[in-house]
């Protein structure tokens, strides 16, 4: 009689060989896994949060439009008790549908100056060095916005506001949300560029 391994001993075996295997492809399937369900918990978390923002734009103008230099006034009021981190300026243009992004050039809060500047700039930065100012509001708060002086008002078609917000120092564009004003509609404004 030809002798092989005893049932046990495969049996044995066949464990070892099964833990083994557990132990080498769990740690693989955990990570993923991990940073996947992180990434939900954000993105809900960041859906619900950008639920709860609500803002209108009110008296929209354009100045400086005969001086060659035009920009838009426009006033932004927080509807709730959330805060909004900040706004993208976006300029749809008129014939390519391209998209530009813009700035706010002036923001004034209850006829204060804005003084919050974005981090990634630094203390040293400001508008001067090319730094955005942060169209920060609090909840039910309001803002006065000035955008930047563009070549021309007749190429835009549209000026598109996008919340930020901010969520354990990350922020997050709420892109369900925006706003927009037809440039072609909008009267001379009262007040100076």
């Amino acid at each position: 009689m030809k002798k092989g391994i005893s049932p046990l001993i495969a049996v044995v075996l066949l464990i070892v060989i099964g833990v083994s295997l557990v132990a080498i492809v769990i740690p693989m399937i955990r990570q993923p896994t991990e940073e996947t369900m992180k990434e939900a918990s954000e993105t809900t978390e960041r859906i619900f949060e950008c639920k709860n923002i609500d803002y209108d734009i009110m008296n929209p103008c354009k100045c400086g439009y005969n001086l060659g230099q035009p920009a838009v006034w426009l006033e932004i009021e927080n509807k709730k008790n959330n805060e909004i981190y900040n706004f993208i300026f976006q300029l749809r243009m008129k014939d390519t549908n391209e998209v530009k992004v813009s700035r706010p050039w002036s923001c004034m809060k209850k006829d204060i100056l804005c003084s919050d500047i974005d981090t990634i700039c630094g203390a040293q930065g400001g508008i001067e060095s090319g730094c955005p100012l942060l169209v920060k509001l609090g909840e039910y708060e309001k803002a006065l916005i000035r955008t930047e002086k563009y070549s021309s008002l007749g190429d835009i078609e549209s000026l598109e506001l996008i919340p930020e917000i901010a969520i354990e120092n990350k922020r997050f564009i709420c892109k369900d949300i925006i706003k927009k004003i037809n440039i072609q509609s909008l009267t001379a404004c009262t007040r100076s560029c």
